[in-house]
């Protein structure tokens, strides 16, 4: 995909192309087991983005410049769930492997490498009590990953309209959420 700008005065004439083409890969195996009274589940996931951005200009102070991205996520997961009496639980863990290489290039200026590897655990506990038909408490924990997205490390100055540019910053980090969550259900008459 690319896009074609002009600008023309009475002394010069600016070009700009851009391409960013992308390619995708997800794979994921999943397995399920039921028990007496539960379930366990078990899962394999790849996940893995290629991106090579490029831009070329003639405008004075601008440099052609690309930038080629790639992220694998490797990971894998178990659940088991139970329930025991009025107690229903769940509790879980994934784990990630999180590999990103990338490479910033301009005419005038030396190559920027951008590498990051990142190993976490992400657990999970869910557990729900019904005293009665009416009522209900569920307590829960979970830790979350929140990373960034191709356009916001993409480097490469990207023009909206003549006067509005952004520019990502491509030592961006995942942002990670640990969310406790406590909640009461009362079922009431017609709702």
């Amino acid at each position: 995909m690319g896009w074609f700008g002009t600008h023309s005065s009475l002394a010069s004439c600016y070009f700009n192309y851009k391409s960013n083409p992308s390619k995708t890969n997800y794979f994921y195996l999943k397995y399920t087991k039921p028990t007496k009274k539960g379930k366990i589940e078990l899962g394999v996931e790849y996940r893995e983005n290629n991106t090579d951005n490029s831009n070329l200009t003639n405008q004075t102070g601008f440099n052609n410049s690309s930038f080629n991205y790639e992220r694998q996520i490797y990971s894998g997961y178990i659940n088991y769930g139970h329930t025991l009496g009025k107690v229903t639980m769940q509790l879980g863990a994934r784990l990630e492997q999180f590999d990103v290489n990338g490479v910033f290039r301009q005419d005038t200026q030396a190559d920027a490498t951008v590498t990051d590897h990142i190993f976490t655990i992400y657990p999970s506990a869910f557990f729900t009590y019904n005293p009665s038909a009416k009522n209900q408490f569920q307590l829960s924990y979970s830790k979350r990953v929140d990373r960034p997205n191709i356009q916001q490390v993409n480097p490469i100055r990207e023009w909206s309209t003549p006067l509005i540019t952004s520019v990502g910053n491509e030592n961006l980090l995942p942002q990670f959420t640990n969310s406790f969550e406590v909640n009461y259900t009362r079922k009431v008459k017609g709702g």
